[in-house]
């Protein structure tokens, strides 16, 4: 998956988050994380690739982060926020 983009197989947008079918297993998202990934377009998505496990809560419920193959998405207040892995940034 490193240089491929998300293909509309791999991936179920519904109006309550996504489901992610990718090489480490099935995963859900929540709406912001599938918000971040369709506004910020293809580099973003080639760069996080798909998610390794499901969200995890960092205290308060609405505040998680998630595991993808190239980085980690956090939403904090609502607000998603990409971190890509050196490795797989793009330049």
């Amino acid at each position: 998956m490193a240089a491929d983009a998300i293909n509309p197989g791999d991936c179920q947008i519904f109006e309550g988050g996504g489901i992610f079918d990718g090489p480490a297993g099935t995963f859900s998202a929540r709406p912001a994380v599938v918000e971040l990934l369709e506004s910020a377009g293809l580099r973003l998505t080639v760069q996080l690739g798909f998610p390794i496990e499901n969200e995890r809560s960092m205290g308060d419920e609405d505040d998680i982060v998630q595991f993808f193959e190239g980085g980690v998405v956090t939403v904090r207040e609502g607000r998603a926020q990409a971190w890509i892995s050196p490795s797989r940034q793009v330049r």
